[in-house]
């Protein structure tokens, strides 16, 4: 019913229907959704954010998405954000040039920019000493350019501020 909902005629229930994902993906607690689910749900986000032409209604699918990302992110699901992350910004670009599209691209880009906020950049920190599952250096580098400069700014704070001198 909530897939069906986003994708309604009328905006009203477009708008309730990602709301509600908004409100359950800011409920996500360990161990979160099925890997299958949450990948299908961040697909139908990114066609909903593609299709969606009501500001407040992608507005609550932005929110679910990064919600459901910083999760997969706290998570080390890195290669699920990353494509996740590219794939959003070659929607807004694809916006950008559309005069009636650029709030979209705008709201799309703030989407990836919250995605790189501190709570995400400390969330890579203790991955990054990890034995198992250990994040390697190329994927780090992989997530900064995709992220731009206020990932890599919040990253060398959270690396900065690390009490143990070997983990810096």
């Amino acid at each position: 019913p909530v897939e069906a909902g986003l994708f309604e005629a009328d905006f009203k229930v477009r708008r309730q229907a990602s709301q509600l994902l908004a409100n359950l993906a800011d409920c996500l607690e360990d161990p979160g959704l099925p890997e299958g689910v949450q990948s299908k749900l961040l697909d139908l986000l990114h066609a909903h954010l593609n299709n969606e032409g009501d500001g407040e209604a992608l507005q609550w699918s932005a929110q679910a998405m990064e919600a459901l990302l910083s999760h997969s992110l706290s998570r080390g699901q890195f290669s699920e954000a990353f494509r996740i992350v590219l794939a959003l910004l070659d929607l807004a670009n694809a916006h950008q040039g559309h005069p009636t599209l650029a709030w979209k691209a705008w709201a799309i880009q703030d989407l990836v920019v919250r995605l790189a906020g501190p709570l995400n950049m400390a969330a890579l920190v203790p991955l990054l000493h990890q034995r198992r599952g250990e994040l390697t250096t190329s994927q780090v580098h992989s997530l900064l350019a995709v992220m731009g400069q206020p990932a890599a700014r919040y990253l060398v704070v959270c690396l900065g501020i690390e009490e143990d001198r070997s983990r810096r």
